[in-house]
């Protein structure tokens, strides 16, 4: 609790002065194509983005982490459109710690298992007694969170079982 405490006190402490002109255009972009976001979505979304940044180890978000805006939007159908309205505003969304959730803002599901695909192949390329066990955890985690066993892609399937494998984990 303490932890969270800290980041929510982290984040409500954001400097928010860099990010204000881009969410406000990304609001006049998606007024003009209908999709309306009240005041009080509006609010939650600047606490989003500030939390996307605290969770990335800044204190100032920036336009990498505009891609909460899409979570405000109330109805999936209009989030699609407001995926492909700020195409170009969410070119540059990151996050390290929330990598998944960013990259699905801006990306769909195969880019972001080829990534996943890509970074199991590099952390699997490093020698048994150097590799981060933490960091293979943490990949599987955002694996199987992020996709259906039954439906993901068959490269990622293939190294999420070469991850299993070294984790000792047998399903």
């Amino acid at each position: 609790m303490a932890q969270l405490e800290y980041l929510t006190s982290m984040a409500e402490k954001a400097n928010m002065q860099g990010i204000t002109g881009l969410l406000a255009d990304c609001v006049r972009l998606l007024r003009k194509e209908n999709i309306v976001l009240s005041d009080r979505r509006i609010v939650k979304s600047q606490r989003l983005i500030a939390a996307a940044a605290v969770l990335d180890g800044r204190e100032s978000p920036n336009e990498a982490d505009l891609w909460p805006i899409l979570h405000v939007i109330a109805r999936q159908e209009d989030q699609l459109s407001a995926r492909e309205i700020l195409k170009e505003q969410l070119s540059g969304t990151q996050n390290l710690t929330l990598g998944a959730a960013a990259e699905n803002a801006s990306m769909g599901p195969l880019a972001r298992a080829q990534r996943l695909v890509e970074q199991a192949e590099v952390l699997l390329a490093v020698p048994p007694d150097e590799r981060n066990m933490l960091s293979l955890e943490a990949l599987g985690r955002e694996i199987d969170t992020g996709f259906n066993i039954n439906t993901m892609p068959e490269s990622l399937k293939l190294v999420r079982e070469q991850l299993m494998d070294v984790l000792g984990l047998v399903e």
